[in-house]
């Protein structure tokens, strides 16, 4: 039982610390509750690539005029027209737990197959391409 309570304790700290995160990123970017925020905590190349692609078409469909990229920084994207925010690996990861935990704005996406619940075996199945996933999966 001892072990379990450690595990929790340590979950809502980095749920803690990812508040603190969110908190820095808002003022610091003066997010307005109409942006939209996507998150890439993984260094999945192909995925992060489709889901720039496909940006655009999330952005005319749900009428969002700014969005914010948050990048862990293994995930660095130069020449994007969007305002780009890189943030460390474990600052990341503690975001994600506060995400997790609250589901704190309405507009956020997580361009993950592992994050924050897992659908990698998604890809494939049925014809279903990487961009198929990205604008019905995550881009909803």
């Amino acid at each position: 039982m001892e072990n379990f309570k450690e595990k929790l304790d340590s979950y809502f700290e980095a749920s803690r610390r990812g508040r603190a995160v969110w908190k820095e990123i808002e003022k610091k970017y003066h997010v307005l509750e109409e942006d939209s925020l996507v998150l890439f905590p993984d260094n999945d190349e192909k995925l992060n690539y489709a889901a720039l692609r496909n940006l655009g078409g999330y952005l005319k469909k749900k009428y969002i005029s700014r969005v914010l990229l948050i990048f862990s920084d293994r995930n660095i994207i130069y020449g994007s027209k969007y305002q780009v925010i890189n943030i460390k690996e474990d600052m990341m990861r503690d975001l994600l737990r506060y995400y997790r935990l609250t589901q704190f704005r309405e507009k956020i996406v997580v361009i993950s197959m592992k994050e924050p619940f897992g659908n990698d075996g998604i890809i494939g199945e049925k014809g279903i391409t990487l961009d198929d996933y990205v604008m019905n999966a995550l881009y909803v």
